[in-house]
């Protein structure tokens, strides 16, 4: 799985002047129910569809997210990456808040610090779907650098499965909060 979300990462950056409208960069903090809270970073492609409406690819990393499934806590890489469409209201050329609803694929794994790798350990986290939606401002700072800060909710949930020397640790693990992007975008 990790193979393929490289290959569309790597294909999204190489496609990316022939169709796409703006590229962005941008730093991120999450607060989720039962996983804690992180920083991390993320990529944004945008694509015009006409009419105020822009079809979105973003990508975050987060690296240590927790999950404490008895009877130890784990940390979990998390990337979730959105598809989905957002609207913009063009309040003249500088200002143009948006808001925005679509899908996202959790990839999830353990990190490589954490015991669940260690020989005779049969604990497993799978990736998950879930949905999300947005609100946002950007801000024109120049003909094609934009700068934006934007509120995405997610919802969705995993699952730590597998059998930890003997202690069943089968866990549901809330991935639904709020996060915070700030970033900036070139468009063209």
């Amino acid at each position: 799985m990790k193979r393929w979300i490289l290959a569309l990462g790597l294909w999204a950056l190489v496609a990316n002047p022939a169709w796409s409208s703006s590229f962005g960069l941008f730093a991120t903090g999450i607060w989720t129910d039962d996983a804690g809270e992180e920083v991390g970073l993320g990529l944004l492609l945008e694509f015009d569809a006409g009419r105020h409406v822009d079809f979105q690819i973003r990508g975050s990393l987060y690296e240590d997210l927790e999950t404490d499934a008895d009877p130890e806590v784990y940390d979990i890489q998390a990337a979730p990456i959105d598809l989905g469409f957002n609207y913009d209201f063009r309040l003249g050329e500088k200002i143009q808040p948006y808001v925005g609803l679509g899908l996202t694929y959790w990839v999830l794994d353990f990190s490589t610090d954490t015991t669940p790798g260690t020989p005779g350990r049969g604990i497993d986290i799978d990736g998950e779907n879930g949905a999300y939606a947005e609100v946002g401002i950007e801000i024109s700072v120049h003909r094609t650098w934009h700068a934006f800060i934007e509120g995405v909710y997610r919802v969705a949930k995993a699952e730590v499965e597998g059998d930890d020397l003997g202690h069943p640790t089968d866990q549901e693990v809330k991935l639904n909060g709020v996060a915070v992007n700030v970033g900036a975008k070139i468009a063209w």
